[in-house]
């Protein structure tokens, strides 16, 4: 599986989450780049530039993704599915 589907499916399936995981868009740590970033048994999230390279996706679109989407609407409203319907974009 791709790195890209891998993430995709972490972020739908919380039972895949690392224990105690708790989601928050707002912060590196708690948001995708830092899910991403524990169930690959890294202590500090990923940067855009890291999962650009990670899932192979264009910079662009992996700043606009992890660091940007709240620019839409409040970030407590961004959830781990907003950001994997983001990704799944991508894969078309």
């Amino acid at each position: 599986m791709s790195e890209l589907k891998s993430a995709i499916e972490v972020l739908r399936d919380r039972a895949k989450w690392p224990q105690g995981f708790a989601w928050d868009y707002s912060v590196s740590c708690t948001c995708a780049k830092g899910l991403i970033a524990r169930t690959d048994g890294r202590e500090h999230p990923y940067s855009a530039g890291e999962l650009s390279k990670k899932l192979g996706i264009d910079l662009g679109q992996s700043h606009r993704i992890f660091d940007q989407l709240h620019s839409r609407c409040e970030a407590s409203l961004i959830t781990a599915e907003v950001v994997a319907d983001e990704l799944e974009l991508l894969l078309v």
